[in-house]
């Protein structure tokens, strides 16, 4: 009979050998995953900061897509308004044109009068 214990504690030293190197696999697996998965989650951390980044960027670029339409429709008004004031400009060039026009005709006219005129000091 001790034959028989024998071979029945050598075999639950067998599996209990087997069961230990088979916990060991799964607890190494474990811990390979576990290393895995604190990868991924800082994988996962690096991507949001670059996502809040990007989105930060994009909100900026909007601002400034807003202000450049606003900077382009205030450049229209100024123009149109440039162009107004050239044409009074050139309005106003006509009329002093025409005032020293005006100016040189009674410079003339008067000369005439006092050079026919007979009056001495």
């Amino acid at each position: 009979m001790s034959n028989c214990s024998d071979v029945f504690m050598f075999q639950l030293i067998f599996l209990c050998v087997q069961f230990d190197a088979e916990i060991m696999f799964w607890e190494g697996k474990a811990r390979e995953q576990q290393r895995h998965m604190e990868l991924i989650n800082k994988e996962i951390s690096r991507l949001e900061a670059v996502s809040a980044q990007h989105e930060s960027q994009v909100l900026s670029l909007a601002h400034l897509e807003e202000e450049n339409e606003f900077t382009q429709r205030e450049s229209a008004v100024l123009k149109s308004e440039i162009n107004c004031l050239r044409s009074e400009l050139d309005k106003c060039d006509d009329e002093i044109e025409k005032c020293k026009q005006r100016i040189r005709y009674f410079v003339t006219l008067n000369c005439s009068i006092f050079s026919n005129s007979q009056f001495y000091y």
